[in-house]
């Protein structure tokens, strides 16, 4: 007898404690994609389909648990940044909706307070220039230490700070948080970036250019001609990458009959818009690709984990003398270098 009522007061207690666990850690996603490219949408984290559900006219709902937020993406295809209908969605516990907010901004997502901040983050920045836009966001990023939003805020200078620096920076955050994949993939790719650092060789890499011939980049920094090499990371998909573009041209311009090139390095893994890219924009300078996306042999080596990202090597000792040349800073770097008046 007293073994059955512990049996059933063991089995209630498991059935509550079950209850209370999944409420709290319990998230569900609706939303409504526009133009739906597959029957299905998909959840993505760390480039693998962890989730899918069927599409009805364009309407779609997830639910999930999630004890530790996940950083993922929401799309109709398999491959981040391939499609128009996408969003970054934090998955923490709450009711979380995905709507579309103007054709600037895209989709965002509402329902919890990680993806509400994302979404006011994401209308600031078409707002914004350039220097207002790195003030906001680091000063979000160390307000904000002890949730997923500031994590995303503080991977915007993943490729732009000293690696020392961000590693001190990344170690702020809260237990909580450093538990998250997405901690650990900053903080990994960190670790790579001290072996690539401000005064280190290059690392040699080998990935077919545009006609298939293998290049290697001891072959582009080793070149007689060739006295600074910028090495650059980017994706056909990647707006931030298009918008450097224009900065990279004027300075090949300015500065490839003095010395400069540069070595392109792309992470896509979808040849055809790869290609599409490059000719739609006129990226007239060397293009290498492995189609291994996030996976790129040389992104490994250089330990890449945002775009765009570059580093800038002397070819005359091999070692790299600057990182995050972004926009203006690249060309103002050269000019230190390579005019006669400096």
């Amino acid at each position: 007898m007293k073994s059955y009522w512990y049996q059933k007061i063991f089995l209630f207690l498991a059935v509550l404690l079950t209850g209370c666990s999944g409420g709290r850690n319990r998230y569900t996603v609706q939303g409504r994609f526009n133009d739906c490219k597959s029957p299905y949408i998909y959840l993505i984290t760390s480039n693998r389909v962890f989730d899918s559900v069927a599409v009805t006219d364009g309407s779609f709902s997830f639910t999930g648990k999630a004890r530790i937020p996940v950083l993922a993406y929401i799309s109709d295809v398999r491959t981040v940044g391939a499609s128009d209908q996408e969003c970054m969605i934090v998955l923490e516990p709450g009711s979380l909706t995905v709507q579309k907010a103007d054709d600037t901004v895209g989709y965002t997502v509402k329902g919890s307070y990680s993806n509400d901040k994302l979404d006011e983050m994401a209308h600031n920045r078409v707002k914004m220039d350039e220097q207002e836009w790195d003030s906001y966001v680091f000063q979000d990023a160390m307000n904000q230490n002890d949730n997923m939003y500031g994590l995303v805020c503080i991977s915007e200078f993943a490729d732009r700070f000293d690696p020392g620096i961000f590693g001190k920076f990344l170690h702020t955050f809260k237990r909580p948080v450093r538990k998250t994949e997405f901690w650990k993939q900053l903080d990994e790719s960190n670790r790579a970036k001290l072996a690539v650092s401000v005064g280190d060789s290059y690392k040699d890499f080998s990935q077919p250019d545009t006609a298939g011939v293998m290049v290697s980049a001891i072959d582009v920094i080793e070149n007689s001609g060739n006295k600074y090499v910028l090495i650059d990371f980017w994706a056909s998909w990647c707006g931030p990458c298009m918008m450097e573009v224009p900065f990279l041209k004027r300075a090949l311009a300015k500065y490839s009959d003095k010395g400069f090139q540069i070595l392109g390095v792309s992470i896509d893994n979808d040849r055809d818009a790869w290609i599409k890219a490059i000719n739609k924009y006129k990226m007239d300078w060397l293009q290498t690709i492995d189609l291994h996306g996030w996976m790129n042999s040389a992104a490994i080596k250089y330990g890449v984990y945002g775009i765009p990202s570059n580093f800038l090597i002397d070819c005359s000792t091999g070692r790299i003398i600057a990182t995050g040349l972004r926009q203006k800073k690249l060309e103002k770097e050269l000019s230190k270098l390579l005019d006669s008046n400096h």
